[in-house]
């Protein structure tokens, strides 16, 4: 019993399908992983602890005593003014870390807001080991946001 061998032009068509087959799977796969980001990133923000000055903030608030009383809008602003209150902890931290190139900020740097819409009195501490500084040394920054423009003085640090 002899088999024959398929004609060129089905062995080619069979070896373009397989090609087409996997290219297929290799972007299944990346719209997988991207789409699988996403939520992480929303997760990361429902997951982050609030501060103690939003809690207290929202305990001094009248008719704030269940979620469900809070407006549309004031759930809309909650995620903004943790944003703001991050970006202040972050451009604070980099302020101490020009002064002092070698310093290391320790955790737990924590932001408020003012009175003033915009500013932020953030304080923590750092330790620079380098420049003999091997205890904790706290700082506090002044920071104001005016549209997206972050202006900031380093107080006490």
């Amino acid at each position: 019993m002899s088999v024959s061998p398929p004609p060129p032009a089905a062995s080619r068509r069979r070896l373009l399908f397989i090609l087409l087959a996997a290219v297929v799977v290799v972007l299944v796969g990346v719209a997988i992983a991207v789409s699988a980001q996403a939520p992480r990133t929303d997760r990361q923000a429902a997951t982050t602890p609030p501060s103690p000055s939003s809690a207290a903030a929202a305990t001094d608030a009248p008719g704030s005593a269940s979620p469900a009383s809070a407006s549309p809008t004031e759930e809309a602003a909650k995620p903004a003014a943790a944003e703001l209150l991050d970006q202040a902890n972050t451009v604070c931290e980099m302020r101490v870390t020009e002064k002092y190139p070698t310093a290391e900020v320790q955790p737990g740097t924590k932001s408020n807001a003012g009175a003033k819409s915009g500013t932020f009195e953030t304080t923590g501490s750092y330790t620079d080991p380098t420049a003999g500084k091997p205890a904790p040394t706290a700082f506090r920054c002044s920071s104001v946001n005016a549209s997206g423009s972050w202006t900031v003085n380093l107080d006490r640090g």
